[in-house]
């Protein structure tokens, strides 16, 4: 699957939710959000009950994530309420603020890569109800690299968080319809594409870790 670094927008020194698009401008002039220069992948480790499990935080096509949910079926009545609510705050916002949990296979050259960048200093690490959560950024050249090639031969096997994953699909349809509606449609708007938690399946049979929102994917490079 075409997974990509991407220039992040995420938060300072501490974790703020932003709800519509006018907010960021605001954010990032007073410091409280962060526009990253350099694309970058993310290594995503949390650590409870489950164990430890890591992840790597990347953008990709929501042409791919399309087909995923299609697959799951309709969801009840209590999925569609929860559906609708995250649609219409992603809708506000026009981009993604979390990632959407991906179950891929296992793989030891992955882990290592992962492994290497999880040996710096962490963007962040906050403890919620699941866990201790850690961010690295991945963004030394080689690395990105060989991130980039690897995850190019990785099949996506299953969305591990159907609601959201619902929820980013249908937001991005309804804000690429007003845009054609609008005739400003270019294919390059950020709601073309998604944060994409990837993990190991494996790492998954216990449940489904949520990222809160820190991290913001607004443009590619």
């Amino acid at each position: 699957m075409k997974a990509l670094p991407f220039r992040c927008l995420r938060a300072g020194s501490q974790l703020a939710q932003i709800e519509h698009a006018e907010e960021i401008a605001p954010l990032l002039a007073d410091g409280t959000y962060l526009q990253d220069g350099t694309p970058s992948y993310f290594a995503w480790s949390v650590s409870g009950d489950a164990g430890t499990r890591t992840g790597v935080i990347a953008a990709c096509s929501i042409a791919k994530l399309i087909p995923m949910v299609e697959v799951l079926g309709e969801p009840d009545d209590r999925a569609k309420a929860a559906i609708e609510g995250e649609a219409g705050r992603l809708g506000t916002l026009g981009c993604q603020d979390a990632p959407v949990a991906i179950a891929v296979p296992t793989d030891p050259v992955r882990d290592l890569i992962v492994g290497a960048a999880c040996a710096a200093t962490p963007v962040y690490r906050f403890t919620l109800e699941d866990g201790t959560h850690t961010l690295w950024e991945i963004k030394r050249e080689d690395a990105v690299e060989a991130l980039r090639a690897l995850l190019e031969r990785t099949e996506a096997v299953s969305v591990a968080d159907p609601i959201r994953a619902a929820a980013t699909v249908r937001a991005s349809r309804a804000l690429r319809d007003t845009a054609k509606e609008a005739g400003a449609y270019t294919g390059r708007e950020p709601f073309n594409w998604f944060m994409a938690a990837l993990f190991a399946e494996d790492d998954l049979a216990d449940g489904t870790p949520q990222l809160p929102s820190c991290l913001i994917l607004r443009e590619l490079l």
